[in-house]
């Protein structure tokens, strides 16, 4: 036997419809089937319906993909930062005969401009996984290809020229 005062409790958990059936039983040290029994004897059909649960997963499922959009977004933003990283002028620390000094490079070392235009075929890599994941399947994937065809012809380009402005003989 239920004391009332528990009872009184469980009943309110199930009408405040805010736990499952199983945390409420969790919570008074009960049985799920008890919890179920006192939701019939108070006229409550349904009480633990999916339905809940169920635009509960719905709802979460749309926060995720605002989120993932969101993330894209920023992964674009952070594409043209390392773009424009990668054609701006380079300070370089150079011993000179008075110590250190610094030098301005027209542009960043080849090596650097490389890594950056790994870092932004990594970055486009993973916006364009963010957006297929929430996009059709169909043409999203076809423009994927040929997006991702286009930067890497892009990037060899930008490389090859990187390599000639580059081409300076190296004081010892």
């Amino acid at each position: 036997m239920i004391p009332d005062n528990t009872r009184a409790a469980i009943l309110a958990d199930i009408q405040a419809a805010e736990k499952s059936r199983n945390a409420i039983a969790r919570d008074h040290g009960v049985s799920d089937q008890t919890v179920s029994n006192i939701a019939n004897e108070a006229g409550i059909t349904d009480p633990f319906s999916r339905l809940r649960t169920e635009n509960a997963t719905r709802a979460r499922q749309s926060d995720m993909a605002a989120r993932r959009a969101q993330i894209a977004e920023m992964l674009l933003n952070d594409i043209q930062r390392l773009r424009d990283r990668a054609w701006e002028p380079y300070d370089v620390v150079t011993t000179g005969q008075d110590g250190a000094e610094i030098t301005t490079l027209p542009l960043p070392p080849l090596r650097d401009a490389q890594a950056a235009y790994t870092s932004i075929a990594i970055s486009l890599d993973k916006h364009l996984a963010l957006v297929r994941h929430d996009g059709d399947s169909g043409g999203d994937l076809e423009s994927a290809r040929s997006l991702l065809g286009d930067l890497g012809r892009a990037l060899g380009v930008a490389a090859d020229r990187l390599g000639r402005e580059y081409e300076t003989p190296v004081e010892d």
